[in-house]
């Protein structure tokens, strides 16, 4: 994150000294959006808003999950589930 001196001195170059955007974000190892954006704006601080995550479609299923990988993993390695056939039991299961 930029902090208030380094906005100024991308302002700084941009106006009085008339270098281009990528110029300078080649120069202080900036994105080119990020200077655009302090030159077109004047900003000098920059936050965003996360989006809320959505939960995993596999929620519901999560213990029936672990419950089957459990098994799987106390059988004998050629008698063990493969990743398809797990896939397919939980798309029966709902």
């Amino acid at each position: 994150m930029l902090d208030v001196d380094e906005t100024k001195y991308v302002q700084h170059a941009h106006s009085r000294e008339g270098r281009s955007i990528k110029g300078i974000s080649r120069g202080q190892d900036v994105s080119r959006a990020t200077v655009w954006k302090i030159v077109r704006t004047g900003a000098t601080s920059f936050s965003y808003k996360r989006r809320t995550v959505s939960p995993p479609k596999i929620g519901p299923l999560q213990s029936e999950l672990d419950g089957i990988l459990a098994e799987n993993a106390f059988r004998l390695k050629r008698e063990r589930l493969t990743r398809m056939q797990v896939f397919e039991d939980l798309r029966a299961r709902g």
